[in-house]
């Protein structure tokens, strides 16, 4: 065994995350200022962009600082996580969802379980300054309404304490209890909660000490139950805010998916950048999350261990550095070659490393090894990301098959577009499905929004044209607010490349983010 002690490339589940891994944390400019301040309280992003591992990076961290009261308690779970194997609340949700105020709601919902968790962090607190309140005044009307107040303070919180028995718990306990509740038919338990929530409020005003509390937003329960984990999610996006301006001194941060985000749209959208990290990466610093990975492996891992700082790339692959492309005729390095079978996202890349060490022979890489590596990897991510926006899609838009039955090629022009829309449409052999615009009859459209097309989009400032491909995370219009880009081709992203017949790429140029176009072949 090397020297350094990882034998893998990096947990690609955050929960697993080491602190190694927390400390290789590539960080940039929106990071930073999430990290290093109490402003920024919801980190949005695409699946997989890290967005629990940051989230988890900021509860170590102010908890190594001390002077403040960190929620979850429990320091070997430094985040708060629903696990249940459902998102609790689905009767509740069908009670309340046809309410134009479905997410003022949920909004109570997760105050209650929020300050619910607060209260029993610092009940003792707030008894102490309770008692302090019981001194004399010269006015004896005055003193007895004193009196009076203090008692029902003191009944209201000893009332919520005894509600909150054992050790103090992180929301979603609280949560969960709630709901719960909720689910049970009580409707009109929805009513005591928003009084208990005003009650609490009055009493976390009476002890003012520094709160964060964490709360990570597993997107895997958007996958299973779109509509109630986005009214969830809107109520709990509003209740963060809210408590922020009430309590100055409670800090919520939270985690949301990009693409809910997006769908997030109401009076306050502007006031809401004040409060949003987005989590974006540039190229150089996605390579560098895969090399900082390289840098921690053990040697016998690495094909030039001597390179591991000075080019950790020509460490990791060796001779099979420089992949060859017998379709284009070309020579890529494996570093491009790697992130262009991506979505460019930090668990993309950490799944690439994944599967290279699994299949890396005992003499290291050869670029054969790259390839089906790689290709392998490519197709895990495209069924993952497929699986992702399935909640966004038409159940009846199956994406593998479009391509599988009707894209001829990885390049297409504007005439291909139409044509290939037009059979699909027809494949159906049911007229109503050509009447309204929908998945089915916007496939490209479709695939362009969530980034799975690319188009040819001109330099700014240049007579050049590139790939253009969206981002993950963008979301989806409605149908008739989706159209084609004023281009003349288009690109099938390679992470879809497996279900295209063999013999269907391009044998002209490089697909993939940011690709350049030859001149003349931009239409």
């Amino acid at each position: 065994m090397g020297t350094n002690k990882n034998r893998d490339f990096g947990h690609e589940d955050a929960a697993l995350a080491a602190e190694s891994t927390l400390a290789s944390i590539v960080v940039n400019r929106g990071i930073n200022t999430f990290l290093s301040t109490n402003n920024k309280r919801y980190l949005v992003g695409p699946k997989g962009s890290g967005k629990s591992l940051l989230l988890l990076k900021k509860a170590i961290d102010q908890r190594a600082e001390g002077g403040a009261i960190c929620i979850p308690s429990d320091t070997a779970s430094p985040v708060d996580r629903l696990t249940s194997a459902q998102h609790v609340g689905q009767q509740f949700h069908r009670s309340v969802s046809k309410d134009s105020e479905v997410n003022l709601a949920w909004a109570s919902v997760w105050k209650h379980s929020i300050y619910r968790s607060v209260f029993h962090h610092i009940y003792n607190d707030i008894l102490k300054r309770i008692d302090g309140h019981g001194g004399e005044t010269s006015d004896g009307a005055v003193r007895e309404y004193e009196k009076t107040q203090i008692a029902q303070t003191q009944a209201a919180a000893e009332k919520f304490l005894k509600i909150s028995l054992g050790p103090a718990k992180g929301p979603y306990y609280y949560f969960v209890e709630v709901c719960n509740k909720l689910d049970a038919g009580r409707q009109q338990y929805l009513a005591k909660v928003r009084d208990e929530v005003r009650e609490l409020e009055d009493l976390l005003q009476l002890t003012r000490p520094s709160i964060f509390v964490y709360l990570d937003n597993l997107d895997d329960y958007y996958e299973k139950q779109p509509e109630l984990w986005f009214n969830s999610m809107y109520g709990q996006f509003r209740a963060v805010r809210e408590i922020g301006l009430a309590h100055r001194h409670i800090h919520v941060f939270t985690t949301i998916r990009q693409d809910v985000y997006q769908q997030f749209a109401d009076e306050m959208r502007l006031q809401y950048y004040d409060y949003v990290s987005f989590l974006r990466y540039s190229p150089a610093e996605l390579a560098e999350i895969f090399e900082t990975r390289v840098k921690d492996l053990d040697d016998d891992l690495l094909s030039q261990p001597a390179k591991r700082t000075s080019d950790p790339w020509k460490a990791f692959f060796g001779a099979a550095e420089t992949i060859e492309n017998g379709v284009v005729g070309v020579q890529e390095h494996v570093r491009d070659y790697t992130t262009r079978h991506t979505l460019h996202r930090p668990r993309d890349l950490v799944h690439m490393g994944t599967v290279l060490l699994d299949r890396r022979t005992a003499n290291g890489f050869t670029d054969e090894v790259v390839k089906t590596s790689i290709k392998h990897a490519s197709l895990d991510v495209a069924e993952q990301y497929l699986a992702e926006i399935r909640p966004l899609l038409d159940q009846r838009f199956d994406v593998g098959h479009f391509i599988k039955a009707h894209v001829p090629s990885n390049v297409l022009d504007l005439f291909d577009v139409q044509q290939i829309t037009a059979d699909y449409v027809a494949s159906f052999d049911d007229p109503e499905i050509a009447s309204e615009p929908s998945d089915l009859t916007k496939p490209f459209e479709t695939l362009i929004a969530i980034g799975l097309i690319g188009y040819a989009e001109q330099r700014p400032n240049s007579d050049d044209y590139i790939q253009h491909f969206n981002p993950p995370g963008q979301g989806l219009a409605e149908p008739e607010g989706r159209h084609l880009p004023d281009a003349s081709m288009f690109f099938l992203h390679p992470i879809l490349t497996n279900y295209l017949k063999p013999g269907s790429m391009s044998t002209d140029f490089l697909v993939g983010k940011d690709q350049p176009i030859p001149d003349g072949e931009d239409g």
